[in-house]
């Protein structure tokens, strides 16, 4: 399994954030007919980190989620179950070990150039970024 699978598994595992954007958790991009609220998430940054005698080699990687939605508070609410989700994470899914999942901060946005059109007028679209480390044991 993938780590950008087993993250999709957690974030979709977690009933608040599942009863808000169904199964609009998305790998790296948002795709053209998505509506909102959706999550992108996107993983960089994956680098070894070498084991010298008995421990266990990891992978270190950065993880960036990002929560779409076109109320400003909403945002902070689903941002707040997606660091539920993840933060202090640790467990297998499938094949993939997570030894924990760290949570690094977030970051309020605005989308100038994206509206959703659902409505005549347009609405704005307002985001929320999350950062993580993923400590993957290999």
């Amino acid at each position: 399994m993938a780590l950008s699978t087993a993250i999709y598994t957690i974030l979709a595992a977690n009933g608040s954030l599942a009863a808000v954007v169904s199964t609009r958790i998305y790998p790296a991009a948002v795709p053209p007919d998505a509506t909102l609220p959706l999550v992108v998430y996107e993983i960089e940054d994956i680098q070894p980190v070498i084991a010298i005698g008995d421990i266990d080699s990891w992978d270190e990687a950065e993880l960036m989620v990002t929560v779409y939605s076109t109320y400003h508070s909403n945002t902070e609410t689903y941002a707040g179950y997606v660091r539920t989700a993840l933060d202090g994470y640790t467990g297998t899914v499938s094949t993939e070990k997570i030894d924990t999942i760290i949570y690094r901060g977030q970051s309020a946005g605005y989308e100038p150039d994206w509206t959703d059109a659902s409505s005549p007028q347009g609405v704005a679209v307002f985001t929320r970024t999350l950062n993580f480390t993923i400590i993957r044991l290999t």
